[in-house]
């Protein structure tokens, strides 16, 4: 079938419990190349890492990503897990699952940084602030779009970033592509982003390469 993107597979792979897998799997590169470079004193930097919603309620989830930390032993925070909000949210009760507070706290005490993926898209944003220990807030694009076009989106918007400053959280916006969109998010006064206006996916020898060659610089 070619090359495929994410859109195209993921929701199979949520279905059918294989994005489990995928994720260990992804998790696993990441961590081995990291050590590798260190080992070699060549420069890193943090790499983010999906984690499926599916591991919140996956029997020896905690366990597995402890051998992980254990087996690597990388810099605290150079590893991020990216965590969508709808990942510790009941669809039956629409509220927060039982273990998430237990399940962030543990995470974080292995050494990974966690990040609030797609935020203002799920059915409770400010309670996962609240209640949850985060320490990055991806805004989804999707806020982006909105403010470009609407005063009343883009006052929220500048309140959403102010509000994840305030908590000492990194706030990043995603889907950057354009230079008028890096200019609004600059006067908003969010100045970390990503989106294709920056960089296209790239396989991960060419993106060391590019990192090596900046920092000959």
């Amino acid at each position: 079938m070619g090359f495929l993107m994410p859109n195209h597979f993921i929701n199979l792979f949520e279905r059918n419990g294989f994005v489990l897998k995928l994720d260990y799997f992804v998790l696993e590169e990441v961590c081995k190349v990291l050590s590798e470079r260190l080992k070699n004193k060549l420069p890193v930097v943090p790499i983010s890492v999906n984690q499926s919603g599916l591991h919140i309620s996956e029997r020896g989830y905690l366990s597995s990503m402890q051998t992980i930390a254990d087996r690597y032993k990388l810099p605290r925070k150079l590893v991020e897990l990216e965590l969508t909000e709808t990942s510790f949210i009941d669809f039956t009760t629409k509220n927060e699952n039982e273990n998430a507070l237990q399940i962030t706290r543990r995470l974080k005490s292995m050494g990974f940084s966690l990040s609030m993926d797609d935020f203002c898209t799920g059915y409770s944003s400010i309670a996962m602030l609240r209640n949850l220990p985060m320490d990055i807030m991806k805004i989804d694009r999707s806020m982006l779009l909105s403010a470009e076009n609407s005063e009343r989106s883009l006052t929220i918007l500048k309140q959403v970033i102010q509000m994840g400053r305030s908590l000492n959280m990194r706030v990043l916006v995603e889907g950057i592509e354009t230079d008028a969109q890096e200019r609004l998010l600059k006067a908003t006064g969010c100045h970390v982003g990503q989106g294709y206006l920056f960089a296209h996916p790239v396989p991960m020898e060419q993106f060391f390469a590019q990192l090596d060659k900046k920092a000959k610089k």
